[in-house]
C-alpha cells in the first residue's frame, strides 16, 4: 500500500486510533491533513510527525457541526 503524491484526511487524527492511522498513512508516503477540535493536542501531533520527516497540516474543525465542514 503506497500513497506517495496523495493527501490523507484523518478526522480525530490528533489522538489514539486516529493518530495511529495518520502515522501509518504517513509511513506509506501520504501527506497528512488532520481535522480535529483540540488545537493544542493537534499541534503536538503535527510537530511529532514533522520531526519524523512527514508532511502534516492541521485544520481546526468540529465535524459534528455542519457549518464547519
Amino acid at each position: 500500500m503506497k500513497f506517495e503524491n496523495k493527501v490523507t484526511l484523518v478526522t480525530g487524527g490528533n489522538f489514539g486510533i486516529g493518530y495511529g492511522i495518520a502515522k501509518k498513512f504517513a509511513e506509506e508516503g501520504s501527506e497528512i491533513a488532520i481535522v480535529a477540535r483540540n488545537e493544542e493536542r493537534a499541534k503536538n501531533v503535527i510537530k511529532d510527525l514533522e520531526n519524523q520527516g512527514f508532511v502534516a497540516k492541521f485544520f481546526k474543525t468540529d465535524v459534528s457541526k455542519e457549518e464547519e465542514v
